[in-house]
This record gives C-alpha cells, sequence and structure tokens, in this order.
C-alpha cells in the first residue's frame, strides 16, 4: 500500500492563504468589482458584475414573490448559497430550452419552456462565465503566510495529493521546495500552452518528482480559444498581470511573460475548464476522467489519508466515490475545525477517524515545536 494521501479542501486554502470559503465568496466577488472600479482600463468587468448582480437580485425578488406573505425573509440568500446559483445556471443552460421572452425566434428543444422569464439560455451561458472569471481572479490574488512552506515541508516524494481547490498554493510551495513542477507535475495535464515551456523546464531539469491530482481544475490550466476542435487542457505560467506563477521561472523560460510591459494586463473573462461547486458535474472531458479515475486508484491503496479542510459537501457527491473505495486498513487523519464533519465522516462512510486535529496549526504541531509557529 502507498505511504499517505493528502485529500485538501477550502479550509487548507483557507488556513494557509485566508481564502474565502463557499459563504464568503460573494463578498470576495465583490472586492474584485471595488479593485476593477478603480481599474480605469477595466470597464468590461465592471459591467459583468452589475449585470450577475442585478441577475441575483432577479432571482431573490422572484422567491420573494412567491413566498407566503407571512414569510418575512428568505433565510439563505443566493449570495450565501452559490452552489446554488451555479447549479440553477448549469441546470438552464446545459439541459433545457432556449425559450427568449423577448423574441419570437424560440427553441423549445427539449423542454417547452425556461423558468427565468427575463432572461435567456444564452445570456444564462454569458453569466456562468462571469462567475468564472470573478473566481479566478479570487484565487489568482490569494497571498499565502508561512503554514503553507510548514505544510510543504513534510511533503515527500512518496505523497499522493489530491486537492479539489482551483488555486496554486500547493504548487508554488512545492516548487520552492524542489519537488515539484509544472513539467510532468499534474496527472491528466502535461501539454504547455507555450510549447516550447516544456523543453526549457526539462532541459534545467525541472522535472516533478511527485504529480497533483487537481480534481476540479486549475486556474493554471486553460483551452485554447481559436483550436475548435481540439479541448485538450493546456498548463499556463503567467498570470493576468503579466507575472509568471512560480519563483525565478523568468531564469528558466526563454520568453517574457504575456502582457509584462507597464500598466498592461490582461481584462477579460476567463473561461476555465473546471467543475464548478454546483450539484450539476459533468465528466466530459477526457482529461477529467482520467484524473478522478486515478485518484480513486491511489485512495483504493494508501495506508493514511489525511483530509484537509474538505468537508464532502453535498454538491460534491462525486467526491464520496473516492472514500468508498478506501482500506479498512487505512488510517483517517482528519484536520477540520468541525467535530459535524468527524461524525458525517463515520457515520457515512462506517470508517473511524484515527485522529481529529482542529487546525492544520495543531497537525503540523506533530511535525514541528509548536514555537516554531
Amino acid at each position: 500500500m502507498g505511504k499517505r494521501t493528502f485529500l485538501i479542501g477550502a479550509g487548507f486554502s483557507k488556513a494557509v492563504a485566508n481564502a474565502p470559503l463557499m459563504k464568503e465568496l460573494w463578498s470576495s466577488f465583490e472586492d474584485v468589482y471595488i479593485n476593477e472600479k478603480n481599474n480605469s482600463k477595466s470597464n468590461n468587468r465592471v459591467y459583468w458584475f452589475e449585470k450577475l448582480d442585478e441577475f441575483v437580485n432577479n432571482i431573490e425578488n422572484l422567491a420573494y414573490s412567491q413566498l407566503s406573505k407571512d414569510t418575512k425573509k428568505i433565510e439563505e440568500g443566493v449570495r450565501e448559497n452559490l452552489e446554488y446559483l451555479f447549479t440553477l445556471i448549469d441546470i438552464h443552460s446545459l439541459y433545457s430550452a432556449d425559450f427568449n421572452f423577448r423574441s419570437k425566434k424560440n427553441n423549445i428543444e427539449p423542454y417547452p419552456v425556461i423558468p427565468f422569464e427575463f432572461i435567456s439560455k444564452g445570456e444564462l451561458s454569458e453569466l456562468r462565465k462571469i462567475l468564472l472569471t470573478y473566481l479566478y481572479i479570487t484565487f489568482e490574488e490569494l497571498e499565502e503566510n508561512n503554514l503553507l512552506n510548514y505544510f510543504a515541508s513534510i511533503i515527500d516524494d512518496s505523497d499522493e495529493i489530491i486537492t479539489f481547490n482551483y488555486d496554486l498554493l500547493i504548487e508554488k510551495a512545492l516548487w520552492r521546495k524542489d519537488i515539484w513542477s509544472p513539467c510532468k507535475g499534474y496527472v491528466g495535464v502535461s501539454d504547455f500552452l507555450v510549447e516550447k515551456d516544456y523543453e526549457y523546464l526539462k532541459r534545467a531539469g525541472k522535472i516533478s518528482l511527485i504529480k497533483l491530482h487537481k480534481m476540479h481544475g486549475s486556474i493554471s490550466w486553460d483551452i485554447p480559444y481559436k483550436i475548435c476542435n481540439n479541448k485538450t487542457i493546456k498548463i499556463k505560467l503567467e498570470n493576468d498581470n503579466g507575472q509568471f506563477y512560480y519563483e525565478n521561472l523568468n531564469n528558466i523560460i526563454s520568453r517574457d511573460p504575456k502582457f509584462n510591459q507597464k500598466n498592461e494586463s490582461y481584462l477579460g473573462k476567463h473561461s476555465p475548464p473546471w467543475i464548478l461547486p454546483s450539484f450539476v458535474k459533468p465528466f466530459d472531458n477526457n482529461q477529467i476522467y482520467k484524473i478522478w479515475k486515478s485518484a480513486i486508484e491511489k485512495i483504493s491503496k494508501t495506508k493514511e489519508l489525511v483530509i484537509i479542510g474538505y468537508s464532502f459537501r453535498p454538491e460534491d457527491t462525486n467526491s464520496q466515490l473516492l472514500l468508498a473505495n478506501l482500506s479498512s486498513e487505512s488510517k483517517v487523519i482528519l484536520v477540520d475545525p468541525n467535530e459535524e464533519v468527524k461524525i458525517r465522516l463515520e457515520n457515512k462512510f462506517d470508517h473511524k477517524v484515527y485522529k481529529h486535529f482542529k487546525s492544520l496549526k495543531d497537525y503540523l504541531s506533530t511535525h514541528y515545536l509548536a514555537n516554531e509557529y
């Protein structure tokens, strides 16, 4: 059996970079919106958020109008329940008819009507891209703390890492430790947007010793827009602001990042190949399928499973297949502040939690002296 597998969720990124949890995402979107308003060149992104905000207002107003007169408020708004918002958009944009009430040109297949009277199927698809864009910006701008480096220091090349996070926090820390590289560092995804990047990394000896399973995708993954018939996910190495993601990469890659001129940056949309926090989980990309298949195999062979900040939320029912393949001989170590997660794991999967740590700091303290923090 394998030595150790880490299963990582949003709570990990919260601990090492104060990344927003699901209920905090809309607030983060509003922070991004304010930043974009302060950028005179970012008018489109400002308009897109205002369009998204208007759509959410319409959904909430529709809900209010259909509630009983005795109901004074909606207990949990859409802005605190983005799983609901993503699911609505996915269901109606992917699986329902395109019924545009403002046009006589209606496609009533496969269903005769779309429940949103104020928007078309095409507009829903556009709103989905806006949500993706704001998610992308939110996770690209995270600032890490020292806890991330402490975590990286306990990782060796025999470990398996399965993460549901879009961010690059783990990659950056393991890159600094020199055991991970975007060159052969991902399960299922190996091609680069700039083909020569692979050769430069390989020539510099920057070949990854460990492979990451990015179960829901990554902010560094993209599908080239112009290649309509080729849906291969490719790896990019630079962010919107014309900076490489990884330290000292400019000394290895013989090119400048895109948008690296002064005051120049990318201000358009992002539509990365992600599995979103939605109850709709289409596995229509062969590379994503291979990632999940590999992760299930690794889980089945692991000796020790360390779950950090992942609570197996109801919209991620697919992830429960992972624990369904966990050997009865495996030890489960849980790192999560909520006792409810421990109870949920033990009741649902009939697998006792060997140790439960309430924080990542507590877990790492078993490897280091507490005063090192």
